[in-house]
């Protein structure tokens, strides 16, 4: 990134947020929505595109934010979840939702502190960036805008800043009762395999101590009753 003025609007967006380790600033010019990537070595990349201030302002915003918050390591998480259990359709649903949270989240501590006009602002930056976004971009990116599903919802969660309740505690607790209950089902069948074993080997003793119990009596019985 060689435009200075980005870079001095970026140092100063770093500072605001208290950020020392910052992502490094980056341009990409096959991207089509900035995004933030890399789990060690996290980078913001920018696409090559004349964003004003005020766009550039959003943009650190909300890609700073999910640095701040971690996404990155969040969606990591989910991506493993789903890998590992891959079977069952709502890890899918779960993983759509939690992703669409995490956006609605940095939306609203974007523009919490700006009127309706910068609202509308933001919401036109949003829709400049669905219609050309790639959807080939990993899940484990945090992007400004990955598709133009669910841009309704975001620009209304945009213009209703502030009155809805955060969902990633939600999303974690159903990431937790999830593998709970896996483990639980798991280890519950244990002890009914393990009775079903000792009532085999119970039922097999049973066996073995009625023929020796048998074969006693018939070495016992003729030679109590012998005749001369």
């Amino acid at each position: 990134m060689r435009d200075e003025i980005t870079l001095d609007l970026y140092r100063s967006r770093c500072r605001l947020l208290d950020i020392s380790k910052k992502p490094r600033l980056l341009e990409n010019s096959s991207l089509s929505t900035p995004l933030l990537a890399g789990f060690t070595d996290t980078c913001l990349y920018l696409p090559k595109e004349d964003y004003s201030p005020q766009e550039l302002d959003f943009i650190f915003r909300h890609e700073l934010c999910h640095y701040r918050r971690r996404d990155l390591w969040f969606k990591g998480l989910l991506f493993l979840v789903r890998s590992l259990y891959w079977f069952n359709p709502a890890l899918s649903f779960m993983q759509r939702e939690a992703e669409k949270d995490l956006e609605f989240t940095c939306d609203e501590h974007v523009i919490r502190e700006f009127p309706q006009t910068s609202r509308l602002r933001y919401n036109e930056l949003l829709l400049r960036t669905a219609a050309h976004s790639d959807k080939n971009l990993s899940r484990l990116t945090a992007g400004l805008n990955d598709s133009v599903s669910g841009f309704k919802e975001r620009v209304h969660n945009v213009m209703e800043a502030g009155r809805r309740k955060k969902g990633r505690i939600p999303a974690l607790f159903l990431i937790l009762v999830f593998l709970s209950s896996v483990l639980f089902i798991g280890c519950s069948l244990k002890p009914d395999d393990t009775s079903s074993q000792t009532s085999s080997a119970t039922e097999q003793t049973r066996q073995e101590d009625a023929f020796d119990f048998s074969w006693e009596r018939a070495q016992i019985i003729p030679n109590t009753f012998t005749f001369n």
